[in-house]
């Protein structure tokens, strides 16, 4: 039963030769797949919005994570400047230019104060959900050309 699988004794023996290589192949090959997020949420950060400094846009980047064994994750989000990137991501409410009652005041409503929801559009979750298949494939491929070249 154990030789069902094919080639899993020749995977494990050339993993066990690589040694360290492995890891840098991982990293590399998830770093290539977040590249791919990052430039799909650059490129639909703005729908449904006007584009006015491209500050956002311009902040989103990529973080690779505190570095677990065996394990490889990148983020890709905003920087410090991109701040207010989850209202566009989220969605949000806008005041149109109304200063909301204080507290201790009676509030007002939306439909009084003039508030509209400005629905999200959903450019950080969709980086990822969207280009799923994406991201796999070029991770599997990347990672089997580096592991061909360490035989």
């Amino acid at each position: 039963m154990a030789n069902d699988i094919i080639g899993v004794k020749e995977v494990k023996k050339l993993l066990e030769e690589a040694g360290k290589a492995p890891a840098k192949v991982l990293t590399t090959s998830t770093k290539k797949g977040a590249r791919i997020a990052l430039a799909y949420a650059k490129a639909h950060v703005y729908d449904g919005f006007e584009e006015q400094t491209g500050t956002l846009k311009r902040s989103l980047k990529i973080r690779k994570e505190k570095r677990k064994k065996g394990k490889s994750v990148y983020q890709v989000g905003p920087d410090a400047s991109g701040w207010y990137a989850h209202f566009l991501d989220f969605g949000h409410w806008n005041t149109g230019g109304v200063k909301l009652a204080k507290k201790g005041t009676a509030a007002r409503d939306a439909q009084t104060s003039g508030m509209t929801w400005n629905p999200g559009n959903r450019f950080l979750r969709n980086s990822v959900d969207i280009q799923r298949d994406g991201i796999e494939q070029i991770i599997l491929e990347d990672m089997a050309k580096e592991l061909d070249k360490l035989r």
